[in-house]
C-alpha cells in the first residue's frame, strides 16, 4: 500500500500551527478571483450583433465589431483592484 495519504505532508494540527505562525494568513495560497467588471458582458454583447450583421447588414458588422473591441479594450485596460503588497516593517534600532 502506498504511503501517500492525509498524513504524508503533516497532520491537520501541524497545518494549523503553520497558519498561526504566519500571522493567521495560512501557509498556502488563497483563491485568486478577478475583480468584478462589466467589460466582459459588453464584449460578449457585441459578438451576436457582429454575427447578425455578417448575415444581414454590413452596418451591424461595424457596430458589433466596435462594441466588441470597446469591451475588450476596456477590459484589458481596466485598473487592477488588487492591493499593493505591504513591505515588512523594519525593526527599530535602540
Amino acid at each position: 500500500m502506498s504511503e501517500a495519504g492525509p498524513d504524508s505532508e503533516g497532520s491537520i494540527e501541524d497545518r494549523r500551527d503553520a497558519e498561526t505562525a504566519h500571522g493567521g494568513q495560512g501557509a498556502g495560497h488563497g483563491i485568486h478571483m478577478p475583480s468584478p467588471s462589466y467589460y466582459p458582458v459588453i464584449a460578449a454583447l457585441g459578438l451576436p450583433i457582429l454575427g447578425y450583421g455578417i448575415l444581414y447588414s454590413p452596418i451591424l458588422v461595424v457596430d458589433g465589431a466596435l462594441i466588441t473591441l470597446a469591451g475588450l479594450f476596456g477590459w484589458a485596460l481596466e485598473p487592477s483592484a488588487e492591493p499593493e503588497p505591504v513591505a515588512p516593517a523594519e525593526p527599530e534600532a535602540d
